[in-house]
């Protein structure tokens, strides 16, 4: 059967445009990747995050909507003649976090060198349709234009051949040497000695401030200088009344700010929910395992398939919730978390840790770390390197086989939460203390908080968010582990479970959702009547385990009468 080429909008993608729509929010259009597909055909999806096998990427050299089709968005790459030397069967489209917004199906094509015998610039263009482009706002880089060198020789060439010959001024002829007193005004003056009557009438002319009147309803004063000092006054008074304002909402804004500087403070002040007030979000058909006793912590794919345990059973599901597989254990599961193709579960009498195929649910390794405590906690890196949190204090740092690398035993208490940021620095909490570890190991500040910690979060600029017992949550400077700041989620409610990405997402024992700014300030909440356990964010949707069901919500909301 033929192949068909395509272009599709992912998952992401229609998120990004349909905010943008809907609220202004600019679609950055930063650089498109090409791929050759592994090596053969396939068709994409769009739940798809990468290429399949990026060979090159580039800045995105033009974006706009179209002007024949204005419900056509066109986007464009050049890659150079001096890059080639691979097939090209897919590409996509990325903002500035990476995050892919379009891909394309395409005819292969090769990209030739020059020891290939030939060489060919390369224009990739994709065409993406939207319902409505009209309050969609692009944005690209407008110092990343590039021209063919074909198009630059011909530039060249033309300018090459302007000829524009002088064969006479005023009457001179042969070699001209042009002069300013060569030139006539309409009244035959030269330019000079027009030049110099201007210059007179100009000196003549009094601008003093107290010579000058104005007729504004306006303005008080009636001369320029009392008008000037009286509209600089009101710009202060303004601008005063603007910083006043903006510090108000929680931005931090100085009078000494431009106001370019202010407005686009304004830009980011939020718009919230008032935090008294309940709302009502969309919300998927329930999703129900046969079987399940609870649910208690799940996780997700890349793919957005979902990974669920009971007590002793691990199941991965689809949104319609059929089972691909399930796994059962013979002890408690305490733990779950899925990364770059493997499912990992600890448990909690046999201080185990099983690796898992996530694709077939094949066990690939099942490696017991004590033969008296269990394990709490489990997180992995970008490098599959696990660690872990056990009951009796530890945190162990393991290998992609199972090999212990290192172990750290100075908490007091079980180890109930652990989290790594981007740079590799892990964070643990056992009891009241939140443990800053390097990793090697090595300690780098230890904090306790008074107060047991429940859960960790940390967003994509290293901030660290715990969820305490009986405490609500609060923000944790990295750098010293000093609080930024701390909300009150109400008397003895616990966060069990806390995601970040631009806003904090926390399920809580009173059977709420809160969603909370970076900066403290609750935006929202929303009863559940679920006793929550788990809660994860992708894309616009939320996702939360409870009881014994997995809901799918969306992060969109109405006021609940």
């Amino acid at each position: 059967m033929a192949e068909k080429f395509y272009t599709l909008l992912t998952e992401i993608g229609k998120a990004k445009i349909a905010n943008s729509a809907g609220f202004g929010s600019k679609i950055n259009f930063v650089k498109m990747k090409v791929g050759d597909g592994g090596g053969s055909y396939y068709n994409p999806r769009e739940d798809q995050e990468d290429l399949i096998n990026t060979v090159w990427e580039g800045n995105i050299t033009h974006v706009a909507i179209d002007e024949k089709n204005p419900n056509w968005i066109n986007v464009e790459m050049m890659i150079p003649a001096n890059v080639g030397g691979f097939m090209i069967r897919e590409y996509g489209v990325f903002d500035e976090d990476n995050n892919m917004l379009a891909i394309a199906k395409c005819a292969e094509s090769y990209k030739p060198l020059a020891e290939d015998g030939s060489t060919k610039e390369l224009i990739m263009k994709m065409v993406l349709t939207v319902s409505n482009t009209e309050n969609i706002t692009l944005k690209i880089d407008p110092t990343i234009i590039f021209a063919k060198k074909s198009e630059i020789e011909i530039l060249e060439n033309k300018i090459k051949n302007i000829k524009i010959p002088v064969t006479s001024v005023n009457s001179k002829t042969g070699a001209i040497e042009l002069k300013a007193s060569d030139i006539k005004t309409e009244d035959g003056k030269t330019i000079e000695s027009q030049l110099a009557d201007i210059t007179k009438q100009i000196d003549n002319i009094d601008l003093s401030a107290d010579k000058v009147t104005l007729n504004s309803s306006n303005i008080k004063s009636k001369n320029v200088k009392g008008a000037l000092e009286e509209l600089f006054t009101s710009a202060s008074n303004g601008k005063n009344k603007i910083v006043t304002a903006i510090t108000g909402k929680g931005i931090v804004a100085n009078n000494t700010d431009s106001f370019d500087t202010l407005s686009n403070k304004i830009k980011q002040i939020p718009t919230y929910a008032p935090a008294n007030l309940l709302i009502e979000v969309k919300r998927s058909s329930p999703i129900t395992i046969p079987d399940y006793d609870t649910i208690g912590k799940i996780a997700l794919d890349v793919y957005g398939k979902i990974y669920c345990k009971s007590t002793k059973i691990l199941s991965k599901i689809d949104e319609d919730g059929y089972i691909y597989w399930q796994y059962t254990h013979d002890r408690i599961i305490t733990s779950v978390t899925v990364k770059n193709g493997y499912v990992y579960i600890a448990d909690w009498e046999g201080n185990r840790i099983i690796k898992i195929n996530s694709s077939s649910g094949e066990i690939i390794w099942n490696n017991r770390y004590s033969s008296k405590y269990g394990t709490e906690s489990i997180v992995i890196d970008d490098n599959n390197i696990i660690y872990a949190g056990t009951d009796n204090g530890k945190v162990i740092k393991i290998d992609s086989t199972g090999e212990v690398i290192w172990t750290y035993d100075k908490h007091k208490s079980r180890v109930d939460a652990i989290a790594i940021d981007k740079n590799g620095y892990i964070y643990s909490s056992g009891g009241n203390r939140l443990i800053k570890l390097c990793s090697n190991g090595g300690e780098e500040w230890i904090r306790d908080f008074g107060r047991s910690i429940a859960s960790i979060a940390i967003d994509n600029n290293g901030y660290v968010y715990i969820g305490y017992v009986y405490n609500g949550i609060a923000k944790i400077n990295p750098d010293n582990g000093e609080q930024i700041w701390h909300v009150d989620l109400g008397l003895n409610i616990s966060a069990n479970s806390i995601f970040v990405d631009d806003y904090v997402y926390v399920a809580s024992s009173d059977e709420m959702i809160r969603k909370i700014s970076l900066d403290g300030l609750e935006i929202w909440k929303y009863y559940c009547n679920y006793n929550l356990k788990s809660i994860i964010k992708r894309y616009s949707y939320i996702y939360i385990g409870h009881d014994k069901i997995v809901r799918k919500l969306t992060d969109e909301i109405y006021v609940k009468k």
